[in-house]
């Protein structure tokens, strides 16, 4: 895959009998390392209020990890069957956050990674939400076909 791809990245949050309570779609320009037996993805996202955040995705075996700082900073941990805690930090505070890792699925072909993650999520040790991450990332020139549709 080459250095300069696209990423689709999706968030969702189901609370009490499944249905979608919350979800989150960005769409934008990154960049793709690989060393070490590691993936590295990094991109930028704004928010509505046009603040900006750096995140870094790193893929590993059977370890997914995602830092993301800015006005939001936290370093989340994904390992399948495993409970990880961290702090969600805030300009109106921090949270104390655990994440269950459920299910970690990863793909890899020529110009393409797609990761799926399942996980239930607690906030100050209650537990919130069951959630899921999908993401796909492609190299610029598959990547503008992929995410036309």
């Amino acid at each position: 895959m080459t250095k300069d791809i696209l990423i689709a990245l999706k968030g969702i949050q189901f609370e009490g009998g499944g249905n979608a309570s919350e979800e989150m779609e960005v769409f934008t320009p990154g960049e793709y390392f690989f060393t070490n037996d590691t993936h590295y993805l990094l991109y930028e996202e704004t928010d509505e209020n046009g603040n900006e955040t750096s995140s870094r995705i790193k893929i590993k075996k059977d370890v997914v990890e995602l830092t993301k700082k800015g006005d939001v900073n936290v370093h989340m941990i994904f390992e399948a069957g495993k409970k990880n805690l961290t702090n969600y930090q805030t300009a109106y505070g921090t949270l104390a956050m655990g994440l269950y890792t459920d299910e970690i699925s990863f793909e890899e072909e020529k110009d393409c990674l797609r990761l799926k993650i399942k996980y239930q999520l607690e906030i100050n040790y209650m537990p919130m939400a069951e959630c899921e991450i999908t993401l796909e990332a492609a190299s610029k020139e598959k990547g503008s076909a992929l995410f036309r549709s």
